[in-house]
């Protein structure tokens, strides 16, 4: 049951966007705007413009949510998300230790040496910087042509 709102006046608009929140009671604007735009086929755009005058208007708030700080030491240093950097370091510290400590007449630890210090030089600086470039949460919304084009 798809309603067109696009001809609808604003005020119109406004009111089914309150009547919708009370109904179905989305926790975020995002989630309204994506119900709008299936059951009404209002734009994106347009929606988010009425839901911003709509809160000038002091008619409509979501709760808004803050980001998690961390409270204590270890949620500081270990988050999920600096795992990586961490197993980096930890990696390069080791190849660092193996490097200066491990003699070269010592046959069976040279192995060891070796592969640490290949996968220092080869792996680690391309993957930190492959990191840096391509994070997991993206600021921007970007498209797939955009990614292909840089990779």
């Amino acid at each position: 049951m798809k309603k067109n709102l696009n001809q609808a006046t604003k005020d119109q608009s406004k009111e089914i966007i309150i009547k919708t929140v009370k109904e179905e009671k989305p926790a975020t604007s995002k989630e309204l705007i994506v119900l709008m735009q299936e059951r009404y086929s209002l734009q994106p755009e347009q929606t988010t413009k009425l839901l911003i005058e709509l809160e000038n208007e002091d008619r409509l708030h979501f709760p808004r949510q803050e980001p998690h700080t961390p409270t204590t030491t270890k949620e500081y240093l270990l988050p999920k998300q600096a795992a990586w950097f961490w197993i980096t370091i930890a990696l390069a510290t080791t190849t660092s230790i193996a490097v200066f400590t491990i003699p070269d007449t010592d046959y069976p630890l040279v192995y060891l040496r070796s592969a640490l210090g290949i996968i220092f030089v080869l792996f680690l600086p391309g993957y930190a910087f492959i990191r840096a470039l391509f994070p997991a949460k993206v600021p921007l919304k970007t498209s797939s042509e955009n990614m292909d084009t840089i990779e």
